[in-house]
């Protein structure tokens, strides 16, 4: 055997540190749906609307959701169905409890008409997204929310709550899924991407009939920060986006994946690397890369972005810092706990609304 480079001395070896956490996704569905005589699997994820087709039929509300979710373009890929037992008088909250112990990976909730406009059935979902870090799209068919002094329709009693996570359509179509086919366009959102980010304020759901309302009912949903679908000027669209809070949905969805975008980089540089992130201004400044890495990102992608001041300055899309480590307390260091890093960054927002005014002279 001839002499190779490793006789003479020479000895390479080379460990793969690749390994990364998966993050959490932001374009996965879940649909509650009631089911009698036992639970058969308790959550499911289907790819396509072939896949649904396998389990219910053309007319099960399961299968009508997936529809107006797979018709969206380009379409998501990740539906789930969550059943509710209803013979056992179960909760849909309970039900959503047990199928995050299975699978946790869906972000929207959806529900089964029958639950629509029911405050005590829809208030404990609205409550447990905003505990869970997901969000809920909603449908009404209660004619009240066109009427500006009722209070009484679910609109109105979302509203009260303040509730930053949930998202309520206005539709008079008991039989149709605006809520699914409106999160199939968040859904297909690449945070990896550059410009990338969308908003549901003119967007069209195909599918999904258009509601047939006057200025003063759309005055009427707005103020309650209510959303639908209509035509004006033969063009389809939604009106806003808006949470029952009175916040951007995809502001809401932004900061969410943000938050999994650094929180997933700083555990992969943590469990990644062979040897010790040491405590000292090196290893914080390691970490505090990771920070900044993810808020680079989010200024590609559109969420973020720089200013410019009232003297023509540019004021940078973020800042970040972290507590020196000298101030660590001995309780801290002795922990292992590192210092906090912290950071103020600028959305870049969106433009919804405009006024263009001119002056026409004959000169």
């Amino acid at each position: 055997m001839a002499l190779t480079i490793t006789d003479a001395g020479i000895k390479v070896n080379i460990v793969r540190e690749t390994r990364s956490p998966s993050q959490k996704g932001f374009g996965a569905v879940v649909f509650l749906t009631s089911v009698t005589g036992g639970i058969t699997e308790r959550i499911k994820l289907y790819s396509s609307l072939a896949g649904v087709a396998a389990d219910y039929a053309s007319t099960d509300e399961p299968y009508l959701s997936a529809q107006a979710y797979f018709s969206q373009s380009p379409a998501p890929t990740q539906y789930f169905i969550g059943q509710v037992d209803a013979d056992a008088l179960e909760t849909y909250v309970d039900a959503l409890d047990a199928m995050t112990v299975i699978d946790p990976d869906f972000y929207c909730v959806t529900v089964e008409a029958a639950a629509r406009d029911d405050v005590l059935k829809i208030d404990p979902i609205a409550a447990w997204v905003e505990s869970n870090e997901r969000i809920f799209f909603n449908i009404s068919n209660d004619v009240n929310c066109l009427v500006p002094a009722d209070t009484t329709d679910i609109m109105s009693a979302l509203q009260a709550k303040g509730y930053d996570r949930t998202l309520t359509f206005y539709s008079k179509e008991t039989g149709e899924y605006i809520d699914a086919g409106a999160f199939a366009i968040l859904a297909t959102t690449s945070y990896r991407g550059t410009n990338t980010l969308k908003t549901l304020k003119f967007k069209d759901v195909k599918g999904v009939t258009t509601q047939s309302i006057d200025p003063a009912q759309l005055k009427s949903i707005q103020d309650k920060n209510g959303n639908v679908l209509f035509t004006t000027a033969a063009i389809r669209m939604i009106d806003a986006g808006r949470t029952a809070a009175g916040s951007w949905i995809d502001e809401v969805v932004g900061t969410d994946a943000l938050t999994e975008e650094i929180r997933v980089r700083v555990f992969g540089l943590l469990s990644r690397v062979s040897t010790k992130i040491p405590y000292n201004e090196k290893g914080m400044g390691l970490l505090e890369a990771e920070v900044a890495g993810s808020l680079e990102q989010y200024v590609r992608n559109g969420f973020l972005t720089t200013r410019v001041d009232e003297e023509g300055d540019l004021l940078p899309a973020y800042k970040i810092w972290h507590t020196a480590v000298i101030l660590a307390s001995t309780v801290d260091k002795s922990a292992r706990i590192a210092p906090d890093i912290e950071f103020e960054a600028r959305l870049a927002g969106a433009i919804h609304e405009i006024t263009v005014s001119g002056t026409l002279k004959l000169d």
